[in-house]
């Protein structure tokens, strides 16, 4: 091989101040010699060595005739799959990224090089010249092509309007007093702070549809408890109430091994509900049967129910929230009910102080009465609920905490569990796609498919430098800060994509 070196040719197997040059195209480190301090980087053009075998140099005549390029470099890093003999390569570069610089070596140390160069960031064609001493001139070409899109830093927040945490309250057993006050109370908090809560009626079915047990389900109009249906009917159309199943009849069927009985408490009863209100009715709470001591209340079977005909179900107390992000188990949600007393109230209070923190906090209440004379266990008083909201208040006013209905909450943590955002952008604007996993499903054997998860997850966009007021579906968007970025929050559903352009 021939090296240029301190402006002297040195040829294969010669050495420099005892370091054996040996070389292909460029060495880029050497390692010093004995006592030497060698350069840390030393550009080499080497010429070819046809006779690799037996060692020996190129006549200088041959290297005369070398009008090609030894490496072609981009902005310092050689160029992936060059070859001296292919003359055009095209470089493929991220949406916004200036071209880089090129720099080459020819392969005769005799060659001239000269580089036309591409600057800033719109495509382009770098020209290298290699011209021999001879005088023959090879043209080589890098062609930079830049993607018309680039990826978007994006990522879905745990809770509606990048709220800390969900709160979803439920009131179990279905009690048309307790729900008639609890409206009364939402429209004032509504009119007075500004705020929605919102509340799920887990029904016992039979409390608006009786039929012979002894018979499979099969709706009969004659046996809606029509009274009861219509009162209920009325409820239900109130913002701040939806509705959940609590099975056929709250009896104690945790351990059977019937599939008659499991099909009726819990996959009929849904389905009593849904035909008379017409509403979807995709999540189940527990009954809380008697205990048994040293037995659990509900076996596999049953819990096998639950997953296939639900989308979550509300287990009993645990004294819990439920993180967001770490494997709900959804046919068995954490929850706390309401005991009177102070200490029942407390330990309430603290789940909504915990919840802030990324969990899904859900509280539940049986009969709310006027006014509590003794301690009633499960049935709480006017003042005990009315300091629960008041101390839940703030939190909703401030965004800390989303107050979801329980079914719509269980849909954006399942979605949020089980879905990736994709946001890419544009000259002229950013799409923002919410997508499910290649893993995400139902339990097998599902009565459910996807098109149920149609709750939007909020979304937090970062948005380019000229993005200075963006708007999604004819809305402006409002923005904020955090460490010198810029974000906005926009809500996808499942399966959609939005699109945030530039206001005019």
């Amino acid at each position: 091989m021939v090296a240029a070196h301190d402006g002297k040719v040195l040829l294969c197997g010669d050495t420099v101040r005892g370091v054996s040059l040996a070389v292909s195209y460029f060495t880029e480190h050497f390692v010093s010699g004995e006592g030497i301090a060698m350069p840390e980087k030393l550009e080499v053009i080497c010429a070819y060595d046809r006779a690799a075998n037996t060692g020996a140099p190129l006549r200088e005549e041959e290297l005369a005739e070398e009008e090609r390029a030894g490496a072609l470099y981009l902005d310092g890093r050689k160029l992936e799959g060059f070859s001296p003999d292919t003359d055009r390569y095209t470089v493929e570069l991220e949406y916004g990224v200036p071209c880089p610089e090129v720099t080459a070596g020819a392969y005769s140390p005799r060659a001239s090089v000269t580089v036309e160069n591409v600057t800033g960031t719109t495509d382009g064609v770098a020209r290298i010249s290699v011209t021999a001493a001879s005088g023959a001139v090879r043209t080589y070409e890098v062609a930079f092509r830049h993607l018309d899109h680039y990826t978007v830093s994006a990522k879905m927040e745990k809770a509606r309007g990048g709220a800390g945490g969900i709160i979803s309250l439920v009131h179990d057993d279905g009690d048309l007093a307790t729900v008639r006050w609890l409206q009364e109370r939402f429209t004032a908090y509504s009119e007075e702070y500004g705020v929605d809560l919102s509340v799920m009626i887990a029904l016992i079915a039979n409390r608006v549809y009786r039929q012979d047990p002894a018979q499979p389900y099969v709706f009969d109009p004659d046996c809606v408890i029509q009274e009861q249906a219509d009162a209920w009917r009325e409820l239900l159309e109130s913002p701040y109430f939806s509705l959940g199943c609590h099975s056929y009849t709250h009896g104690n069927w945790g351990q059977t091994d019937s599939d008659g009985l499991m099909t009726r408490e819990i996959v009929s009863a849904g389905q009593m509900l849904r035909d008379i209100f017409g509403l979807p009715v995709l999540t189940f709470v527990y009954p809380g049967f008697a205990e048994v001591p040293g037995e659990e209340r509900y076996n596999e079977l049953s819990m096998s129910y639950i997953a296939r005909n639900y989308l979550a179900a509300r287990f009993l107390t645990s004294g819990k929230v439920n993180p967001i992000g770490a494997g709900t188990d959804f046919v068995r949600v954490l929850a706390h009910g309401a005991y009177s007393g102070q200490a029942g109230l407390d330990a309430q209070l603290a789940r909504i102080d915990e919840a802030v923190n990324g969990g899904w906090g859900v509280l539940f209440f049986h009969t709310v009465i006027p006014e509590q004379t003794a301690v009633q266990n499960i049935t709480v008083d006017y003042a005990y609920m009315e300091q629960l909201f008041l101390y839940l208040i703030p939190y909703l006013q401030d965004g800390r905490l989303w107050c979801a209905p329980f079914e719509e909450a269980a849909k954006y943590v399942w979605e949020y569990e089980h879905s990736h955002v994709q946001a890419v952008g544009y000259a002229d604007r950013i799409e923002v796609s919410l997508l499910l996993n290649e893993d995400a499903a139902f339990p097998e054997g599902s009565a459910l498919d996807t098109a149920v998860l149609d709750c939007s997850v909020t979304v937090r966009v970062a948005l380019p430098d000229g993005m200075t007021e963006p708007v999604c579906g004819g809305t402006a968007l409002s923005c904020f800060s955090e460490e010198g970025v810029r974000y906005v929050y926009v809500d996808v559903a499942v399966g959609q994509t939005v699109t945030i352009t530039q206001g005019v």
